[in-house]
């Protein structure tokens, strides 16, 4: 299996990716549960960045994305 980096600069990518660690020696019938774990986790990571107010790793906040206005038919 690829390496995998050690450190994303997310806390919380971090632990999501350490669920991989094991997956070499988990069955196969076990990698699709394993991966469903880790994309809910990201997903959930993801979704928390775009809460207006989220605070990135630095401590400053960063901007939720503004909304885009429906287009004129």
């Amino acid at each position: 299996m690829t390496q995998l980096p050690r450190i994303t600069g997310d806390e919380r990518v971090d632990r999501a990716l350490a669920g991989l660690a094991d997956l070499e020696r988990a069955p196969v019938s076990a990698h699709v549960a394993a991966f469903e774990g880790l994309y809910a986790s990201l997903e959930g990571v993801l979704a928390a960045a775009e809460e207006p107010g989220e605070r990135g790793q630095d401590g400053t906040a960063h901007p939720s994305r503004p909304e885009r206005e429906p287009e004129a038919r």
